[in-house]
Parts: C-alpha cells; structure tokens; sequence
C-alpha cells in the first residue's frame, strides 16, 4: 500500500484509494481528449495506476469526443489538450457542457498562456492545469475539481521547475488574470 511518506502521495488521494478499495467509493469516471496517440495513452494508464481514476474512454479530437458523448453515459470529467491539431481545446468547452452539464471540463496545456486560461476559465472549463505538473498533482487536480463544494474555477500553475507542489489561484470575479505585478 502506498503512503503520503514513501511516494509524496497527496493525502486526499491516498484516503480516496483507501476508500475506493474497501468500498466505499468508485474511481471518478474521466475521458481524456489529446491528439497526441502516445501521450494520450500513456496519459490515461498513468491516471489508471491509482484507484481514484478510472479513464474510460480516450479521443484524439473533440469532434470524436462529442460523437461519443451525445450517445453514451456522462463521465465526472473530461480532460482536454488545449492544443489539438485542428482546432482550439477551448472551442469544445461549450458544446461539452451543452451534452453533460454536470461533467467538469478541465483544459491541459504544455504551456502557460494566461490569454487561453482566461478564455478557458470563461467558456466553462473546471480548470487550466499544465502537462509539466507531476501525475499526482493532475490527479489531486481532477479529485478537486469534481468535488461538489469546488468553488469557481481554479489555475494550477507549477510553482517551479523543481516538481514542488502547484500554485492554485483562483479567476477573479472580472474574469481577468493579474501578472506577478499585479496588473492585468
């Protein structure tokens, strides 16, 4: 059995695959939308490996995704690359919230663009979280932002290159993001 000690694991994940293992909850329901085949798949057995996720299903477009939703059980939440090949992550925000209005939607980036995070955050998504965050921080990010108490939505920002824990800032009313400077 893991420990928070041994691994670094976030204690709210270890008491979730606690409970999960002695029945008490069932992993979250995710999908994962990446254009990338092999981050996508090495993306969803490593949320797999804990007992708090279940990746149900993989897409590599949001039009496939929407195809699927339309005719399938909503998950808890869905997990989407900001950049896929054809077209903007964020322009699916909308139509995913159309189809499942209890699924939270939350956006993956390589990188920081507080232009598409705010875009984001403002089209509906849960969350912006970065592909440079460990796998247990995606995974305490996507156990967070399907809590029911989740306030609004949230930026998860890596503090520094150095793995340590992320900087969670939430969108301020107005919608806008302030810099270290605290301009907009």
């Amino acid at each position: 059995m893991r420990t928070a000690r041994d691994e670094k694991v976030p204690a709210e994940l270890l008491r979730r695959e606690s409970a999960t293992r002695n029945g008490a909850h069932r992993p979250l329901r995710i999908w994962l939308v990446d254009d990338d085949e092999v981050f996508r798949e090495l993306m969803a057995r490593q949320l797999d490996k804990g007992h708090a996720l279940q990746c149900e299903r993989q897409f590599a477009s949001g039009e496939l995704l929407l195809s699927a939703l339309s005719r399938e059980a909503q998950p808890q939440a869905i997990v989407v690359d900001v950049h896929l090949r054809d077209r903007n992550g964020i322009d699916f925000i909308q139509p995913i919230k159309a189809l499942a209005t209890a699924t939270r939607v939350l956006m993956l980036a390589t990188f920081f663009d507080p232009a598409q995070a705010a875009r984001a955050l403002k089209e509906g998504a849960s969350a912006f979280l970065l592909k440079s965050s460990s796998l247990d921080e995606i995974r305490e990010q996507i156990i967070d932002s399907t809590r029911a108490d989740f306030p609004h939505p949230r930026l998860y920002l890596r503090a520094n290159g150095h793995g340590r824990a992320s900087n969670r800032q939430s969108l301020p009313r107005n919608g806008r993001i302030r810099g270290a400077d605290g301009r907009h």
